[in-house]
Formats: C-alpha cells, sequence, structure tokens
C-alpha cells in the first residue's frame, strides 16, 4: 500500500508548513486533496491511511476533502480528445491506444485549513496554507 508512504509525506509536510506559518499548537481543521484517477493512488485508502498516521500530530482529528478529477488526454492516432478512465483506455473514436495523458495524474495539496482558535490573533495563520 503506497499509500501510506504518500500520506505520511502529506502529513510530515503540512506539520513542517505549520510550525513555521502558525502559532505554536496549531490544529489543522481540514485539508483539500487533489488524486487525479490515474494518479496511482485511491481516494479511499489516503482517506484510510490519513486518518491513522494523523495521530498525535496537528492534524489529528481534521476533515480530509478529496477531489478526483478524471483522466483526459488525446488520441495521438486521430487527434480526438479523449476521457481516460483508467491507464489502459484506448480512444473511443478509432480504438487506438497512442495516448497522451494531459489530467488526471496529479496528487496534490490544495488548501490546508486551520482551527478557527489557531487563526486568532496571528497575522500568517490565513486559514489555508499553500505546501508546495
Amino acid at each position: 500500500m503506497h499509500e501510506l508512504g504518500v500520506t505520511t509525506a502529506i502529513i510530515d509536510q503540512i506539520s513542517d508548513r505549520l510550525a513555521t506559518m502558525a502559532s505554536p499548537g496549531a490544529k489543522v481543521a481540514a485539508v483539500r486533496l487533489e488524486i487525479g484517477r490515474l494518479s496511482g493512488y485511491t481516494a479511499e485508502s489516503v482517506r484510510s491511511c490519513f486518518e491513522l498516521t494523523a495521530t498525535g500530530t496537528p492534524l489529528e482529528g481534521a476533515r480530509l476533502d478529496v477531489a478526483e478529477p478524471p483522466g483526459r488526454g488525446t488520441c495521438q492516432t486521430c487527434g480526438q480528445a479523449v476521457d481516460l478512465p483508467d491507464p489502459l483506455a484506448t480512444c473511443p473514436g478509432c480504438g487506438g491506444t497512442d495516448l497522451t495523458v494531459q489530467d488526471g495524474q496529479q496528487l496534490r495539496v490544495l488548501a490546508v485549513e486551520l482551527a478557527a482558535d489557531a487563526e486568532a490573533g496571528h497575522p500568517n495563520a490565513t486559514g489555508s496554507a499553500p505546501t508546495g
């Protein structure tokens, strides 16, 4: 389950950023992730790992919101833009397999929302923090 490693890395990255951008003891209320359907990661597994690996961190108890954009690509045989439901999809127009993926492989943190008590009175606690 490679989701455990990537989820741990996400939690570590957010915790490190929180330590430099928010007041001591700040807690995370929510994390928004984008996990493309062609990324090789499943939202359900990341959710399970998140709950486990967030224990004892500022992210413990945080809500995890996950957007799952579909795969999109272009058929190099006929030039048609195609939806790619999975990595082994074929072009619905010509049946071609020479597809260039353009979207759906991403795994990224979109936003981090701090708990309301962490935001009060701290100029760097904006409610959401980029993590890239």
